[in-house]
């Protein structure tokens, strides 16, 4: 019988974040449009990309700050807006690395049976491969249609 090629789950579970011993949802990869994880992808692209520089201008900084507040916004949906407006950006950066790192999981998770497919551990007996011999002497050289004999 087939393995599946792919795992799709329609019920989606938000994640929970503890912040100041209560408990929060944050939104789930699977619960956003494309678009959102698009934007979101290319936000934390330049966040890392910011992140790596050994220093920055104040404009940099400002512009930083600005999207690690935007994506951490879109993703604490269940979040109070006073809590997040006491969370430093360190702890910010810790819930868009958790998002991240979810994504990543629910990826994984989807194409697992896929990838098991392609390993080739459980390939059938009768290989469609060729099963010409192969060439043991002579040159490898390709030949032009004109490389014979020249005529005198």
């Amino acid at each position: 019988m087939a393995k599946p090629v792919l795992n799709l789950q329609t019920l989606i579970e938000r994640p929970i974040v503890e912040i100041d011993d209560e408990q929060y949802e944050i939104a789930s990869p699977d619960e956003l449009s494309v678009v959102d994880l698009t934007r979101y992808g290319q936000w934390g692209a330049e966040i890392t990309a910011l992140s790596q520089k050994k220093k920055l201008t104040s404009k940099k900084q400002d512009r930083l700050t600005e999207l690690l507040h935007r994506l951490t916004n879109g993703i604490m949906v269940g979040v109070p807006p006073d809590v997040r407006a006491k969370l430093k950006d360190p702890q910010r950066l810790a819930v868009a690395e958790v998002f991240t790192v979810l994504q990543l999981t629910a990826k994984l998770k989807t194409l697992k049976p896929a990838a098991a497919n392609q390993t080739g551990a459980n390939k059938p007996r009768g290989s469609k491969g060729s099963t010409a011999a192969r060439r043991t002497g002579g040159s490898t050289k390709r030949r032009s249609p004109s490389s014979g004999p020249t005529p005198q």
